[in-house]
């Protein structure tokens, strides 16, 4: 558990980094080239890896927990295995189908693909949970400018 809390600060310092030199562009595609640059592609996939063994086993022992399913998408996601990752993602939203964040990196995914029309559906769903359910602005104003972003691809 300790690597992966490691892993996902390394990602999100990385990520800040590489998306402070170019603050309009988009965050996923930014985070996502900068895990490819050689030293760190071959440090960020032996790290997701391990992440990603490490939830499948925590699937295999707690088969209801929407988070593992999650976490394991988001793993697959880093790794650029987005259609793997959907559906995994896609288990964590059966699973807790009142979270908006499965939707979020649902919709995230399909934005890796290019699929914007499929990713437009379930920012909504998002912003809908998370205005229902009392979410915190920056959250609501993250998804709100997200599908400002995308609406016309």
């Amino acid at each position: 558990l300790a690597r992966v809390i490691i892993l996902v600060a390394c990602i999100i310092s990385l990520c800040d980094r590489v998306w402070a030199q170019d603050p309009g562009a988009d965050p996923l595609t930014l985070c996502y080239q900068s895990v490819k640059r050689p030293g760190v592609q071959s440090f960020m996939t032996a790290e997701c890896q391990k992440a990603a063994d490490l939830y499948q086993d925590k699937i295999v022992a707690e088969p209801g927990s929407s988070e593992n399913y999650l976490l394991l998408g988001r793993c697959l996601g880093f790794m650029g295995q987005f259609e793997m990752a959907a559906q995994y993602v896609d288990k964590a939203i059966t699973l807790a189908p009142d979270d908006w964040t499965p939707h979020m990196d649902k919709a995230m995914n399909y934005v890796a693909l290019k699929r914007y029309s499929q990713a437009r559906p379930e920012f909504q769903r998002s912003l809908e949970l998370l205005k229902s359910g009392g979410g915190k602005d920056s959250d609501i104003q993250m998804v709100e400018e997200l599908m400002k972003k995308y609406e016309n691809k």
